[in-house]
């Protein structure tokens, strides 16, 4: 851009400044999420994913853990979540309606602990995350 003596930047030389600045802000953080995703971070899927089991586990009915499977019955329903083949964990209302709950996940373990479920989710990126569940309502079982 050009300067005219003392004068500094014309409009148009600041109108473009402001324009390459306002992208920058804009594109920067769908940047960030892009080179989070490379890396294989699914760490607030998981938390969330955690966080979503622990609030449906409460007002549970029974809890049951079978092999790569969790079955929470609530009120006349089934909610289940199950690691799948494409190492991800997902989320069916009786059998129906699949949502995805969180990808890359390598192993999905629940034991039983006390009167609750301890659950154990490891990523492919080697992190680990265990939560413990329990229900107010009935005893937790574990069909192995």
């Amino acid at each position: 851009m050009f300067l005219r003596g003392n004068e500094g930047f014309t409009y148009v030389e600041q109108l473009i400044g402001l324009f390459i600045l306002t992208t920058l802000a804009i594109l920067l953080p769908n940047l960030l999420q892009l080179i989070d995703l490379k890396t294989g971070s699914n760490h607030l899927d998981t938390v969330t994913f955690l966080n979503h089991v622990a609030n449906e586990a409460r007002g549970a009915e029974l809890i049951v853990w079978n092999d790569n499977r969790l079955d929470i019955y609530e009120e006349g329903s089934v909610i289940s979540y199950e690691l799948r083949t494409h190492k991800r964990i997902q989320r069916y209302r009786d059998g129906k309606g699949v949502v995805i709950m969180s990808e890359g996940v390598e192993t999905f373990l629940c034991n039983r602990e006390n009167a609750g479920l301890a659950c154990k989710v490891v990523l492919e990126s080697g992190k680990t995350y265990e939560r413990s569940f329990w229900t107010a309502k009935s005893m937790v079982q574990t069909a192995s």
